[in-house]
């Protein structure tokens, strides 16, 4: 019996011995397995609490503006000294700013901003595309599953978004995580657990090796205690299985045996190590989503409606302590009782069940911002909800509810947009002074240099001038065009900052401005004793839709700088190229270079700054504003175009230039003059027919404006007029309700003082009565008749003529008499009689003094002593005697806005030139008005 026993008790031992050894074995296993899964969240969660800060720290609508040659300007370094900063405190390696463009295939994420010292990522370079980027651009911050390769490494990375004040995605910043160093960690915690799980085997097996001694003396009494373990054992399998965490245990009998006791003993603990580890895991995120910012936090069962409390204080005003158990929907509906009522109901639809499934199934932590009262005092609070303890997205039992302050952030934010509404009204307020004061400095500098321009010109004309007077003069006159363009420039510049800079979509001949550049900037080389190469390597159509004068412009700006700063004996090169052609549209690559001064590399990134040079003695020297470049930059922005600049000190400079043109149909040229060369005021009220028609006419070539009515088109007319640009043509609809045709053609024929050919235009093919067939057109317009209608009617009035100046008598108000002189004597050439009104008062006597028919034209200066230009224009347009309304007056000022324009043009003034006066556009004006006299 007793030899009986001893075998029972050896094969009990083995058996005891051999569970604990296998049971520790699937422990280890599972541990190993499980840890793995956990250390990766956790790690994941850190990374993500990483990048959300770093995004937090952002400005989201200065990242959105941050463009390619924003590098050294305030925003742009504001933003990168904060990702610098950033990534020195928490010793990372990588850290950046990425955009989205949007644009599908592999190039949508590019690099903006990288703070890295060494080897950063240039901006525009493109950026991997992974998942999780994906998620970030769409506003939700993740992690990479797994790692991705580029030129910098192997890497996982944490993405998360910056949101810009309208609530969009205005970038994204990723911290990258080298994963050599990701693997590294992980496994050498898990090699860690695994050596703990060794360990814990190999001492199990020395404690069963040490207990099989004594076990022999005390397996009696442990067989009568075996039965109380077994019972324990089941009861808490019940409370586990309570719990939600099933054991399947098939048998549930108080008295089982010791083999069925040791497998149930392991597979309580396999369970409680799981849970324990679930638990942990879970908290953490809790944690990671409700922070310490959070005044009131608790736990909430979305199955049985119940909520304990885990953190409260006294300003939660609510009466729920740590641990109290409370029922959710009730305390929601009590609280929401302080909420402002524009919230209330918000708030409580985001509060509700439903909703905050519904929500969380997409987003891992969800809020709500509102206004809340309490204690009579108002302020802005924020709940958050995250869930915890949940097996999936889909099915989201318990979350965690947090409440928190954040009044100061908010009335901060507050305060900034109100100044920063207060910004743009000041600025407003600033842009209507400086487009003042610009105009005023206009008229003091121009009014000094038509003197001398005017002089100059006279004293040429002068016969017996020595050769080194006409060296003189010509030194005078580069110095009067200098500071002509200066002026001229800075007046772009304020129309670029308004916005009123226009591009103008007309047919232009590339290959003609191309050739008139030639032959200036060859002319410019040859006389300082420079190379000109220039390279025309593709084929050119005859027509693009483009503004041939701004395209000058930009390139006139580009190779004169290049002249102007190259040495005698340099070389300047200009390459056209094309670089692709999609349907009708071109794209050209136009490469300026020079073996010229060049710049530094430090100049580089101000080059298109306004006023800035980088040697400030140079520009006395060689003549520079500096405002050419950034005119240039501008124009080239409003043409959808692009600049690049590579320049090395002493060695030259090469600028880059890409624009996109679109070609029209060459056969729309006529004679002398081609559709490129019209212009046409579309008078209708149908605005759908009048879009239309405009760009078919743009598509021709032609220009064309719109006005809705006669009266607007009577005002347009006569602010072209003024500014010597009238219309080619104008086209005026019958189809007008209410309309009077007779005296609409009346008025417009006046108004542009044949300078226009006029056509009646309508539905059907009836001409009005009146109208003459050769002046009506059906609709819809044709752009090829219409420039074919045009070409007749121009040359049918072309032997018309223009009124013969010699021998004419003009009114001359001018209060300087070096200025009055100047247009004396010019006039003087036409034999042209002018007499002289030193003020407006003055001139205003002298036309009441003379009979009626005595003046052929006024020549009014604006700004005069007792009493202005303005006021004696509308003084002698009062006059009651018939040539006071209808004599041809002409403004000769400093003031060149379209304002000043206008202003005068209300006043009864019939033309607007500025000053220095150009001789052949005041004869031309005069022959002009005159004629209509």
């Amino acid at each position: 019996m007793m030899n009986s026993k001893t075998g029972f008790v050896a094969r009990l031992i083995i058996g005891i011995s051999g569970a604990l050894i296998t049971a520790n074995v699937i422990l280890g296993t599972v541990l190993f397995v499980n840890s793995r899964s956990a250390l990766q969240s956790l790690i994941e969660n850190r990374m993500l609490d990483i990048s959300k800060t770093a995004a937090d720290m952002l400005n989201g609508d200065d990242l959105e503006k941050v463009q390619k040659d924003d590098v050294n300007t305030p925003e742009y370094r504001r933003i990168n000294d904060t990702l610098a900063f950033f990534q020195d405190n928490i010793e990372l390696r990588y850290i950046y700013c990425i955009r989205d463009t949007k644009k599908p295939g592999p190039d949508r994420f590019i690099f903006t901003v990288d703070p890295t010292v060494k080897d950063p990522a240039p901006f525009g370079a493109t950026v991997v595309y992974t998942r999780a980027l994906e998620r970030a651009s769409a506003g939700v911050s993740a992690v990479d599953d797994t790692p991705y390769t580029d030129e910098w490494g192997q890497f996982y990375s944490s993405y998360s978004p910056v949101f810009n004040s309208r609530g969009e995605v205005a970038g994204i910043v990723a911290v990258d995580f080298s994963a050599d160093w990701y693997e590294k960690w992980i496994t050498g915690q898990a090699t860690l657990i695994l050596a703990s799980t060794a360990a814990s085997f190999i001492i199990g097996i020395i404690l069963v090796l040490l207990a099989t001694a004594t076990l022999r003396r005390q397996i009696f009494s442990f067989a009568a205690a075996l039965a109380d373990i077994a019972s324990d054992v089941n009861g808490l399998t019940r409370e586990i299985n309570e719990d939600g965490i099933p054991l399947n245990l098939a048998d549930m009998s108080p008295h089982p045996d010791l083999h069925e006791l040791g497998r149930r003993i392991h597979l309580l603990r396999d369970q409680l190590r799981d849970y324990r580890l679930n638990i942990h895991t879970q908290t953490s995120s809790m944690i990671n989503a409700l922070s310490n910012e959070f005044r009131w936090v608790f736990l909430v069962d979305l199955e049985s409606n119940t909520s304990v409390c885990y953190q409260s204080d006294s300003s939660a005003d609510n009466g729920v302590k740590p641990g109290d158990r409370f029922l959710y929907d009730e305390s929601i509906v009590t609280y929401s009782a302080g909420v402002s009522e524009k919230y209330r109901t918000m708030f409580l639809h985001f509060m509700t069940v439903h909703c905050i499934r519904e929500a969380l199934k997409t987003e891992k932590l969800i809020s709500f911002r509102y206004l809340i009262k309490k204690e009579g005092r108002e302020f802005y609070e924020m709940v958050c909800v995250a869930p915890v303890f949940n097996k999936s997205a889909d099915d989201i039992r318990t979350v965690a509810v947090g409440f928190a302050d954040i009044d100061q952030e908010t009335r901060k934010a507050m305060a900034q947009d109100q100044k920063l509404r207060d910004a743009l009204s000041n600025a407003e307020v600033a842009n209507r002074a400086k487009t003042a004061f610009l105009s005023n400095m206009s008229h003091e500098i121009r009014t000094p240099m038509n003197v001398i321009i005017g002089l100059n010109r006279l004293i040429q004309n002068e016969p017996g001038l020595t050769p080194s007077v006409k060296d003189y003069l010509h030194k005078m006159e580069s110095s009067a065009t200098h500071l002509q363009e200066l002026i001229n420039d800075i007046l772009d510049m304020s129309r670029i900052e308004s916005g009123k800079m226009i591009i103008r979509r007309e047919l232009c001949s590339l290959r003609d401005v191309l050739e008139k550049l030639n032959d200036i900037i060859g002319g410019q080389c040859r006389q300082n004793g420079l190379e000109w190469n220039y390279t025309l390597r593709c084929d050119l159509q005859e027509f693009y839709l483009g503004d041939s004068v701004r395209l000058k412009q930009v390139f006139i700006n580009i190779l004169g700088n290049s002249v102007k700063f190259t040495l005698r004996g340099g070389r300047v090169s200009f390459i056209v190229e094309e670089v692709g052609r999609y349907d009708n549209k071109t794209t050209f690559r136009f490469i300026i270079s020079d073996t010229g001064i060049g710049m530094s590399s430090e100049f580089l990134p101000k080059l298109f700054d306004p006023f800035n040079q980088e040697d400030p003695g140079e520009p006395s020297k060689l003549g520079s504003t500096g405002l050419g470049m950034t005119i240039t930059k501008r124009i080239l922005e409003l043409m959808d175009g692009t600049i690049e600049v590579v320049s090395k000190k002493d060695y030259g400079t090469t600028f880059t230039v890409t624009l996109t043109l679109e070609a029209v149909n060459s056969a729309l040229g006529s004679g002398d003059i081609t559709p490129r060369d019209v212009s046409v005021l579309i008078v209708d009220d149908d605005a759908v027919f009048c879009d239309f028609t405009r760009q078919s006419f743009e598509k021709d070539g032609m220009s064309a404006d719109i006005a809705a009515s006669v009266a607007e088109a009577l005002r347009i007319l006569a602010l072209k007029k003024g500014r010597n640009d009238p219309y080619n043509l104008v086209l005026l609809s019958r189809d007008i309700p209410e309309i009077d045709l007779d005296a609409a053609l009346t008025a417009i024929r006046e108004a542009t003082a044949g300078d226009s050919e006029l056509f009646v235009i309508g539905d059907g093919a009836a001409v009005p009565e009146g109208v003459p067939k050769d002046r009506f057109i059906a609709k819809p317009l044709n752009g090829d008749l219409l420039f074919g209608r045009y070409c007749q009617a121009r040359n049918e009035n072309a032997a018309s003529g223009r009124a013969e100046l010699s021998g004419r008598r003009v009114l001359l108000a001018e209060d300087m008499p070096v200025n009055a002189e100047i247009i004396v004597m010019m006039l003087r050439l036409k034999n042209v009689t002018a007499e002289v009104a030193v003020n407006g008062k003055m001139a205003v006597e002298m036309f009441s003094a003379h009979p009626t028919g005595y003046y052929d034209a006024i020549l009014m200066d604006m700004r005069m002593p007792e009493m202005n230009g303005l006021e004696a224009a509308r003084a002698i347009r009062e006059i009651d005697r018939p040539d006071a309304a209808r004599v041809p007056i002409i403004a000769l000022t400093a003031n060149a806005f379209d304002e000043d324009v206008q202003r005068s043009l209300q006043c009864g003034l019939n033309a607007h030139l500025s000053k220095p006066v150009d001789p052949e556009l005041l004869t031309h004006t005069l022959e002009r008005l005159i004629r209509v006299v």
